[in-house]
């Protein structure tokens, strides 16, 4: 029962994050298959008309045929692993906006300013090390 469980939980796991990688592959391998059929019931039909004269044609449109097939399986595959940039409606990102956003609180009076205007920062460990005592502040 529990077995059963875990093997529902890692296909569901698996379809949702590799929905569009096993669905297009299929349809890839489902598009081989039917240009291959195609060709051959074509190459058949010639045979039997005995009419070679578009056969070189026929393997040249077959082989431009499965790279068309792959170009567009390529094109899906690589633009999966790219996020989308989702606009707010004024043409402007949400990076673009954070950024903007980030900027502007830069701007504006920080009161951290004099920490992030330091060289160097220091930590507790540094004032141990040091020897000048534990670096905090006694109670």
């Amino acid at each position: 029962m529990i077995k059963n469980l875990f093997r529902l939980a890692a296909l569901g796991i698996i379809w949702s994050r590799y929905k569009v990688i096993i669905v297009s592959t299929a349809l890839l391998v489902f598009y081989v298959w039917l240009v291959g059929s195609l060709h051959d019931d074509f190459v058949a039909f010639i045979e039997l008309e005995d009419d070679k004269t578009h056969l070189a044609a026929s393997f040249l449109t077959k082989w431009l045929a499965f790279l068309a097939g792959l170009i567009i399986y390529l094109a899906v595959i690589t633009r999966i692993g790219r996020k989308p940039t989702v606009s707010n409606g004024d043409g402007e990102t949400k990076a673009a906006k954070a950024e903007s956003e980030l900027t502007r609180q830069n701007t504006e009076e920080d009161p951290f300013a004099d920490v992030r205007a330091r060289k160097a920062l220091r930590s507790a460990a540094d004032f141990v090390v040091e020897g000048k005592g534990s670096g905090r502040k006694k109670k």
